[in-house]
């Protein structure tokens, strides 16, 4: 097991690094303009543009610049912001702890919702709760984020006034912070317990259908065990895969939920970034996102082991 984590952080350390030479690449090519030009404005002389450039940095080759860059993330010096003058370090680590913190609620609500309500509909197949969650878990795949966010604040937030219709405070600051997370949260939770649960579903099913489930309801168990004990968790390995790959994906994609409802988060500073080409913040922000993915990855395969002991990395199970 020792040898399997050691391993994947290796590979972790590789995809960091063709990430970052990606992104390095890509963010100068793809996003139009100068980033120099633009905090200057529309009149400035050559002579203070070439100096600005030079004092950013810009002048120098792109494997140079490339180079200066990675040796600061590996000092963890992540750059100063084009923009803010300040420390990237900061900037974005304050704006992923609101991220976050939103993801986290979010997909832990999401987990014990899809499981509670997985359980529900395999124990009552076919029957009209049944058709109900079927019906609303397609409706919230099909449903387009945004449509569903701003859904959200205009029946709650403009026509009912129960909840704050954007904004963020932080959960140190008092029992009201939980009214600013309520609709963004729900938002979130709404479309990934859509997932979640069609996928539960199909697969607690499955598992219902299989010998040793009709051998443990021949040895009198009840079905509320059956349903824990054999179908629940011979069903929850591929879920947790899906609960942590759901999990990253929040933390690295939340821009329509922030914009929306006004959250200082990583996607609004990824999208401020972009439009003032601020190369340091963006280079920070995706790094930063793409290392979350792959540690959650490798999470979730270690967790394996701890539901399932059967389940050994690194062994050969051949003769």
């Amino acid at each position: 097991m020792l040898a399997y984590v050691i391993s994947r952080l290796g590979q972790l350390v590789i995809v960091l690094f063709v990430v970052s030479i990606v992104i390095f690449i890509l963010f100068r090519v793809l996003i139009p303009g100068d980033p120099a030009a633009a905090m200057l404005g529309m009149d400035y002389t050559e002579e203070a543009y070439q100096a600005l450039r030079r004092s950013m940095g810009l002048d120098s080759p792109l494997i140079v610049q490339y180079g200066r860059w990675v040796a600061g993330v590996v000092r963890g010096d992540l750059g100063i912001s084009i923009v803010d003058h300040l420390p990237v370090n900061g900037l974005v680590l304050k704006r992923l702890a609101v991220t976050f913190t939103i993801s986290l609620i979010a997909i832990a609500l999401s987990g014990l919702i899809a499981v509670f309500v997985s359980l529900a509909t395999a124990y009552y197949n076919n029957s009209w709760f049944d058709h109900i969650v079927r019906t609303l878990s397609m409706t919230g795949i099909c449903m387009p984020t945004q449509w569903l966010a701003i859904l959200l604040m205009l029946v709650f937030a403009v026509w009912l006034r129960l909840l704050p219709a954007g904004g963020y405070q932080r959960l140190s600051e008092g029992a009201e912070a939980i009214s600013y997370l309520i609709l963004p949260v729900a938002t979130l939770v709404s479309q990934q317990v859509a997932t979640l649960v069609r996928f539960l579903r199909s697969n607690v099913l499955d598992v219902l259908n299989a010998d040793f489930i009709r051998t443990a309801r021949s040895k009198g168990l009840p079905e509320h065990a059956v349903l824990l004990r054999h179908a629940l968790r011979n069903s929850v390995i591929p879920f947790i895969t899906l609960l942590g790959l759901g999990f990253a994906k929040m933390v690295g994609g939340m821009v329509i939920v922030e914009r929306v409802f006004n959250i200082p988060g990583l996607g609004r500073l990824l999208v401020r970034a972009i439009a003032n080409r601020d190369y340091p913040v963006i280079q920070a922000a995706v790094l930063i996102a793409a290392g979350i993915y792959v540690m959650v990855n490798l999470l979730v395969d270690i967790s394996y082991v701890w539901i399932d002991p059967r389940i050994r990395y690194g062994r050969r199970t051949g003769g």
